[in-house]
């Protein structure tokens, strides 16, 4: 697969200049480039045979979903695949879709399911990636050795310890035994997501001369206003280009994005559903003329879920429930020419927002047009050269096509008809155009004024369902339940509720949580809170310097020691120093009474009118198995926003 994949370029640059009657096309098998969408038929999400068929009706030629090592391998050097993981490449190749398979995550039967990165735990990796080739030739062309190694993606527990040279060995021997196993494999580097300064780190190790793709994982919806657009990811993957020559001896190598998307949640770093749309579709315009990419794996294609504020329940391209977004339209009505087209310039403008780009299709000459700029329109004016003007299609990425046919009346010209051209208004929506465009030219675009952040602003006032007084400790505290759940109600048989009272001075807000248990998992390393029946507070102080912080304390109990605490994140970056108090265990359950100094929520006192943002959680453990979660606000979730908050009012 992998000659044919890139041999096919070749062949499409000689056909340009052949004289024969008919151009050469590339093999069904060899696509121009992959237009892919990201998968979870592994965990069992989404209808396999509904879902391959809205993928296809997109016009995405592959997916991409994972091959998990430990559900493969769950006796040493034997491998039972569950029928998902066989189904899935099989029920794509039937669909007309390729599969790129993400050989994944640890195993506990090797270094307690760590990073494989000593000899005999990589050798086992690299013979379960020799085994799925085996078992998936001729159904499926991709291996991707790892996901995000960089992040620790499917890596909880070890986070952190994974390393560049861990990797390049762990590749070399998978690459080797991925080809012999399957000499037509396309093996995939393993999908860097942390940044260009890791990416470099990895290939300093070598591993561009044992992989076949490069990977990068390009999500920017974190990042600044102006840096989180296509246009940026654009001037970012230039760069890529320069990083992979220094360790190519002076040339670029074949990269795929196996992750990139716009998100819509509707709290920070989130797109609206106008944006994505608009976004993915000049993305996947931009990544068409860049020669070496050769190929995006949109993330991902349906929801997870149906929590607006939850990132990973708003990247589909269709909703939970199936229902399409509009960048599922966006992207289908250009798939044609992502699939099919030629790169074939780009028309400069003194307008650097303005984008003209000409690709060809078949005999078809396609322009895709566009301004970046939020805030205006730009009026662009194309002349038609040729005596003979054929008519063309037009439409916006997302719409229906349109004919149209040359000419136009001009209002700088005192309504005169001018037969030989044709003027736009170029949108953030690309406005593409379909025809013969042999002979045009393009005039320079005139700015005109649109902001549409002059439109009135509506009032969005988040108010908390419940204001909380805080009193004195000499006034009876008001008891709030902890009953909000995070997976669903709690069982009928269930022994676990909870409840908190508030109550201050001046120096120190008291909390005291009572949790009806029968049974306490108690700590022995408070740093390992994680594994053991705990609390965690999260508090926010209304601040424009710290929009999107917020300060979290871990409280567990020791079987000596008592209460023990240990401070997560701070939203300030104060210096919060383990907060005190005590733990009982009255009949029928625990209590826990913390105090919480004024300083280690970067206050300076607790005094009459302050309001501030509060959460709790409850995570109960039975036998050092997590069983439930109770919340009183979801404070600790991201995005930490004022309105995921409890509040609390002193008084």
């Amino acid at each position: 697969m992998k000659k044919n994949i890139f041999a096919s370029l070749l062949c499409c640059i000689l056909a340009m200049f052949a004289k024969a009657e008919t151009p050469t096309s590339p093999t069904v098998n060899t696509p121009k480039f992959y237009m892919g969408v990201c998968t979870h038929f592994a965990q069992y999400k989404g209808d396999l045979k509904l879902n391959l068929k809205m993928i296809k009706d997109a016009g995405f030629n592959s997916i991409r979903d994972d091959i998990y090592w430990s559900q493969v391998e769950r006796e040493k050097g034997k491998y039972d695949y569950p029928k998902m993981f066989l189904e899935a490449p099989s029920e794509a190749q039937k669909a007309g879709l390729v599969q790129l398979s993400v050989l994944a995550y640890g195993n506990p039967l090797y270094d307690g399911g760590a990073y494989p990165q000593t000899n005999a735990s990589a050798e086992a990796y690299s013979n379960f990636a020799a085994d799925v080739a085996k078992k998936l030739k001729g159904k499926n062309a991709f291996y991707q050795v790892w996901n995000e190694w960089d992040g620790g993606c499917g890596m909880p527990k070890f986070r952190g310890t994974s390393t560049p040279k861990g990797y390049a060995d762990l590749l070399k021997k998978s690459y080797e035994k991925i080809k012999a196993a399957d000499a037509d494999a396309t093996v995939v580097l393993n999908s860097i997501c942390k940044g260009d300064k890791e990416f470099e780190e990895l290939l300093k190790t070598g591993v561009i001369q044992n992989c076949d793709v490069l990977s990068l994982h390009t999500y920017n919806h974190s990042e600044s206003q102006f840096n989180r657009t296509p246009e940026a990811w654009y001037k970012r993957m230039l760069g890529v280009g320069e990083i992979v020559k220094k360790y190519n001896s002076g040339k670029t190598k074949d990269l795929f994005i196996t992750e990139m998307g716009f998100n819509n949640r509707t709290g920070r770093n989130g797109y609206t559903y106008a944006q994505s749309a608009d976004y993915a579709a000049r993305l996947y315009l931009l990544a068409r003329t860049i020669p070496w990419i050769k190929g995006i794996w949109w993330y991902d294609f349906q929801d997870d879920g149906i929590d607006e504020s939850e990132l990973e329940d708003n990247f589909g391209l269709v909703k939970y429930d199936l229902t399409p977004k509009p960048a599922y339209y966006a992207l289908q009505s250009i798939s044609h020419i992502i699939k099919n087209g030629e790169f074939a310039g780009k028309f400069s403008s003194k307008n650097k927002n303005l984008y003209v780009l000409r690709f060809k299709v078949d005999e078809n000459d396609v322009l895709a047009i566009w301004n970046s700029d939020p805030k205006n329109h730009a009026k662009i004016t194309i002349k038609n050269k040729s005596p003979n003007r054929s008519n063309f299609t037009l439409y916006h990425a997302g719409s229906s096509p349109l004919k149209s046919g040359w000419g136009m009346i001009d209002k700088l010209s005192h309504g005169n008809f001018i037969p030989d051209s044709i003027s736009f208004s170029a949108t953030e929506r690309p406005l593409i155009l379909e025809g013969d465009f042999s002979n045009i030219e393009i005039s320079e675009a005139e700015i005109i004024s649109f902001d549409e952040t002059k439109r009135p602003d509506e009032t969005n006032l988040f108010l908390p369902e419940k204001v909380l007084i805080v009193k004195n400790p000499n006034t009876p505290p008001e008891t709030v339940k902890i009953d909000e759940t995070r997976d669903g109600p709690l069982p009928q048989e269930s022994d676990l509720s909870a409840s908190a009272q508030f109550s201050y001075t001046r120096d120190i807000l008291k909390v005291k949580v009572f949790v009806k248990d029968n049974g306490f998992d108690f700590t022995n390393d408070i740093k390992k809170y994680r594994n053991f029946d705990h609390l965690e507070l999260s508090f926010k102080v209304d601040d424009k310097n710290a929009p999107g912080e917020c300060t979290t304390f871990a409280v567990a109990a020791h079987q000596s020691q008592g209460l023990k605490s240990i401070p997560v994140k701070t939203q300030f970056g104060q210096s919060a120093a383990d907060i005190e108090g005590k733990f009982e265990i009255p009949t029928g359950g625990y209590t826990y009474e913390i105090d919480i100094p004024a300083a280690a929520l970067g206050l300076v006192a607790f005094e009459k009118n302050l309001s501030i943002g509060a959460s709790i959680t409850v995570e109960d453990f039975d036998d050092l198995k997590k069983t439930h979660t109770l919340r009183w606000g979801k404070g600790n979730t991201f995005p930490v926003e004022m309105r995921n908050f409890k509040m609390l009012y002193f008084n």
